[in-house]
């Protein structure tokens, strides 16, 4: 006998959560007529792309057994910094970026040394590095946006690929390209 393909999705445990999802998008399509526009789909997605691409890697951790709090402050410290050095030192953008991937790889090897070696706790560390992080990231800009980024770089944020975000193209790009 063969397994019914519906029961099995059905007894997926994300399932629960596809669900509350889809609930959540019709209340808010039948709530405001502006929901369901595409401008609003193109904005929903844009902020997607940072959630998205901060889940891949926490759900590596995960599988570990491992929970790191502190990931979106490194990603948005890493972009502070990236600005920064693009804006205030007129440093190329590409090499910007590729020196804050090594930053953000160095502050969770450092999360992940701190773990490892000393055996500390990664939920009640990455709390703490969070904090840590995050004031660095305050006191870096001061509370105030970077602006002024080159243009050669303003379409991994601003631009599309046939009117879908480029931000949630990188995300799912990532996302394909993640071990199964």
């Amino acid at each position: 006998m063969q397994p019914n393909p519906f029961l099995s999705v059905l007894r997926n445990p994300l399932v629960g959560v596809f669900i509350a999802l889809l609930v959540i998008f019709v209340i808010s399509a039948v709530a405001s007529p502006y929901f369901l526009t595409s401008y609003n789909m193109s904005v929903v997605a844009r902020s997607l792309a940072f959630v998205g691409l901060i889940t891949i890697g926490q759900s590596m951790l995960m599988i570990l057994g491992e929970l790191d709090l502190s990931l979106g402050v490194i990603g948005g410290l890493c972009g502070v910094v990236s600005g920064m050095l693009m804006v205030n030192l007129g440093l190329n953008p590409w090499v910007s970026m590729a020196l804050c991937l090594a930053l953000g790889a160095a502050l969770g090897c450092f999360n992940g040394l701190m773990v490892t070696v000393l055996k500390l706790h990664s939920l009640v560390l990455t709390i703490g590095t969070a904090g840590v992080f995050g004031g660095a990231n305050l006191v870096l800009t001061k509370g105030v946006a970077i602006t002024n980024i080159p243009k050669e770089i303003q379409f991994l944020g601003r631009g599309d690929l046939f009117g879908i975000p480029m931000p949630f193209v990188v995300m799912f790009i990532v996302w394909s390209s993640r071990p199964s």
